[in-house]
């Protein structure tokens, strides 16, 4: 941009009603000025690149300008709206850049990390039922049970019970609507399943 007077101008993105989207005021210098307005221009056509300031005193060029005039393939100037009406006037922006502004579509996400087992644990089953549950829990094995553990999704401990039993049922309907694991220590190993409370639960 080339300007006859320093002086401070307010530069504007406008819609295509001529709302202002976005606003700069930059104090150019005599002469050859480059701007840096660091817009985020939407995705959308027709939209004006104005000021606000009265008699600004920049230098238009009168001739040689071609139309669209194309920005990096991120955009495309189509005209001007000089009272001339000349469609060779350019109107004050000269050499105009932009960069893209890229954005993922992937959303933020919170890993949880299982306590590894420990080596003694096999793969065995146990009987876990009902599964998604609200009120209680009942658990069956083939070994006695000596403890059962209940962890929260990040691992930590709600509930412990020694059992000395083949056989438990546990009141859950205190734990929040959510997923959870229970793990059972026997004389031999120990194994985690995970279970879900639902419904009405805190």
């Amino acid at each position: 941009m080339y300007a006859g007077t320093q002086k401070a101008i307010t530069f504007e993105l406008r819609d295509d009603n001529s709302n202002v989207l976005q606003d700069t005021t930059i104090t150019v210098q005599l002469g050859l000025n480059t701007l840096y307005v660091n817009w985020n221009v939407p995705v959308m056509n027709d939209l004006e690149l104005g000021l606000s300031t009265s008699n600004p005193d920049l230098f238009r060029s009168n001739s040689g300008a071609v139309f669209p005039y194309s920005i990096a393939n991120l955009a495309s100037i189509t005209g001007h709206n000089s009272p001339w009406g000349d469609p060779e006037y350019y109107y004050f922006f000269y050499n105009l850049q932009m960069m893209e502004n890229c954005k993922s579509e992937f959303a933020q996400a919170t890993a949880v990390f299982i306590t590894p087992q420990s080596d003694t644990e096999i793969n065995s089953d146990f009987s876990l039922y009902p599964n998604p549950t609200s009120d209680f829990l009942i658990i069956e094995n083939d070994e006695i049970i000596n403890t059962i553990k209940i962890y929260d999704i990040q691992s930590r401990e709600l509930y412990t019970e020694e059992v000395n039993s083949v056989f438990k049922k546990i009141n859950v309907s205190d734990l929040s609507s959510g997923v959870y694991f229970v793990e059972l220590f026997t004389d031999t190993y120990r194994i985690r399943k995970e279970f879900v409370v639902q419904g009405d639960n805190k």
